[in-house]
């Protein structure tokens, strides 16, 4: 069963390896009920698409396709897109990039950094 939210784990600043957050949070993610892709590792190169893609199960289900040459199509104004940095990292030009070209207006990213303030502010948008 689904949990509403996951508290802010102790260590969280202490993190430097990207890829150990980003699990952290995908578990997480995925104990509060939600659908969570990892592009990089679902689809390699991902030329500046946010690291994570979170769908409630009819979101993931109405996406139908999800071949390379469709996800930007399938995946602009569904769900909940996150880029996740450690602390002293930034917004890449590339994903900036990403967002000007594809992102609708009033569509967005949440940008998530290891840090307890960040993670409080994701933990509630991501409460259902």
């Amino acid at each position: 069963m689904p949990v509403s939210r996951v508290e802010t784990p102790a260590n969280l600043e202490a993190i430097t390896n990207e890829a150990a957050f980003q699990t952290l949070v995908v578990d997480a993610l995925r104990q509060m009920g939600w659908v969570v892709i990892h592009v990089k590792e679902m689809f390699g190169n991902t030329k500046g698409i946010p690291d994570l893609l979170c769908f409630t199960v009819d979101e993931y289900l109405q996406a139908g396709d999800w071949g390379d040459d469709r996800l930007t199509e399938v995946l602009v104004g569904r769900g909940q897109m996150i880029e996740l940095k450690i602390l002293g990292n930034t917004v890449s030009a590339g994903q900036k990039r990403w967002r000007e070209r594809w992102l609708p207006e009033g569509v967005t990213v949440l940008d998530v950094w290891n840090r307890a303030e960040d993670w409080e502010t994701m933990m509630s948008i991501m409460e259902r």
